[in-house]
């Protein structure tokens, strides 16, 4: 519950500072309309694994392009890539050990977006993820007890899940994004996108 708080105040906060930062501009820089594509890069903010109470070694990194087949309808692919860690801890009698986290996804996107407003996409959709996760201990002897906690080396799901984020041009070519939605990698993540076309 804190969580999702204080992840919706981040939301909120981003919102209203890009909003005030860039409210001089008299001339809109962009209008987002159909035919528009992008490519963008984003960091996650709040890593899904550290729920397990994990250190984040490569935060989540994701890349991606989303087209507007639409004046408010848009499809997107991006991929994404974290490592995180657990922390050092008892595994079984006098062994000591950490779990490490290699985790990969690929994600395909079909957005809403709300484009009435100059220089501001407010979008949300739906999404399904492919998501793979390499697991692997710090110990040799780690591979005997993950077998027995039905911990696999290897991992992969596919799950649908849902978003919701904003962009904000700050040139013709510019935006600055901020979204939130569950993946396999990270809940919040920021960026920067780029206009191709």
């Amino acid at each position: 519950m804190k969580k999702s708080i204080i992840l919706s105040l981040m939301i909120m906060v981003f919102c209203f500072v890009t909003t005030t930062v860039f409210a001089q501009y008299k001339k809109p820089n962009r209008i987002f309309k159909k035919g528009q594509f992008d490519i963008h890069a984003n960091i996650g903010l709040a890593p899904s694994f550290l729920a397990d109470r994990g250190k984040s070694i490569v935060p989540p990194m994701i890349v991606g392009a989303d087209y507007l087949i639409g004046n408010q309808f848009s499809l997107g692919l991006s991929f994404g890539h974290s490592v995180t860690q657990t922390r050092k801890k008892l595994i079984s009698d006098g062994l000591f050990g950490r779990w490490r986290n290699q985790s990969y996804e690929m994600t395909i996107k079909t957005g809403i977006h709300i484009t009435r407003f100059e220089n501001i996409s407010i979008h949300g959709g739906f999404a399904i993820n492919y998501y793979v996760a390499l697991i692997e201990g710090s110990h040799p002897d780690m591979e005997k007890i993950a077998y027995h906690k039905r911990i696999q080396p290897k991992e992969i799901s596919i799950f649908p899940n849902g978003f919701l984020g904003l962009k904000y041009a700050i040139s013709p070519k510019l935006t600055l994004i901020g979204e939130l939605g569950f993946s396999g990698i990270s809940i919040f993540k920021i960026g920067v996108g780029y206009r191709v076309k």
